[in-house]
């Protein structure tokens, strides 16, 4: 995961135990590489990743962003070949 401080590392582990523990990330699209920015972003400050976890768990659902996949139809996609 790259150099970490003993204590970058113990907040990264309870970030991921925090997401996995409130079921966040059911889609399984946050990898460690993806909990590591949000750490980073919120300068390893537990209270503030988690926070920002959760509102951006709460803008997937709320776009639905993790059923696009399955729900979106692409009807452009002949004119573009």
């Amino acid at each position: 995961m790259g150099c970490l401080s003993l204590e970058q590392q113990a907040c990264f582990e309870q970030v991921r135990k925090f997401i996995d523990d409130n079921e966040i990330d059911q889609h399984r699209k946050l990898d460690d590489y993806d909990v590591l920015r949000f750490c980073r972003a919120r300068k390893f400050v537990i209270k503030d990743v988690t926070k920002m976890i959760q509102k951006h768990a709460k803008w997937r659902k709320k776009y639905n962003v993790d059923d696009i996949e399955r729900t979106f139809n692409f009807t452009e996609e002949n004119t573009l070949k």
